[in-house]
């Protein structure tokens, strides 16, 4: 186009030029040389004013390649947006697609889960009931605890009463006295005590066991 520009020009110049220099009848001779002159200037005026034009030309033709370009750089990135957005697709439809297997595995593990719930449930109950016969059996040990120190105490009581009997027994005896019925039949009586309903051991033999010393 800036070629083509350029010889229109310069072709208008040679007609323009010919037509300056050829004479027309007695006259042409006659013919000052400052016609040429301006003829001249003004082709010098139109040749400026084309290569504005073609300066301004290629300004244009240069913001178009420029337009071209961010169009080019906008067409790859939209096409770019849209394989994102495809691949964004494909990866939301398989999301979906293990959504839904969880949820069919959620309905497939929902008996085992309340299944699990009532067992954690029937073992604690279980193990609240273990707690309440543990807290049975410490009381229980307790209350042996302190019937064993009642035994204790009564032992040793009716030891002491024992002995007594036998130093009030032993006292007659020397003083050539004869015991009575009641001192004996209260000696057979504390030494046929039981510390228990229903055993037949005496009370003295737990008495003796408890103040015996240990051989060790």
């Amino acid at each position: 186009a800036d070629a083509a520009a350029a010889a229109a020009a310069e072709a208008e110049a040679e007609s323009e030029v010919a037509a300056v220099s050829t004479p027309v009848g007695a006259s042409a001779s006659a013919t000052p040389r400052s016609a040429a002159a301006s003829a001249f200037s003004r082709m010098e005026a139109m040749l400026e004013a084309r290569e504005a034009e073609l300066a301004e030309a290629r300004e244009q033709v240069k913001v178009m390649q420029e337009q071209l370009e961010e169009l080019g750089e906008e067409r790859e990135s939209l096409l770019e947006e849209l394989e994102d957005k495809t691949e964004v697709e494909q990866l939301a439809e398989e999301y979906l697609e293990q959504i839904e297997e969880y949820e069919e595995e959620l309905l497939e593990l929902r008996p085992m889960a309340d299944e699990f719930a009532m067992t954690t449930r029937a073992l604690a109950e279980t193990k609240d009931e273990q707690v309440r016969l543990m807290q049975e059996v410490g009381r229980l040990n307790t209350k042996l605890r302190d019937r064993e120190d009642e035994l204790f105490r009564a032992a040793t009581h009716n030891a002491e009463l024992q002995q007594k009997l036998n130093d009030a027994e032993a006292a007659l005896k020397a003083a050539g006295l004869r015991p009575n019925a009641l001192t004996s039949n209260l000696a057979a009586r504390a030494h046929n005590a039981s510390p228990v309903a229903g055993t037949p051991q005496g009370i003295w033999g737990f008495a003796a066991r408890a103040m015996t010393p240990d051989p060790k």
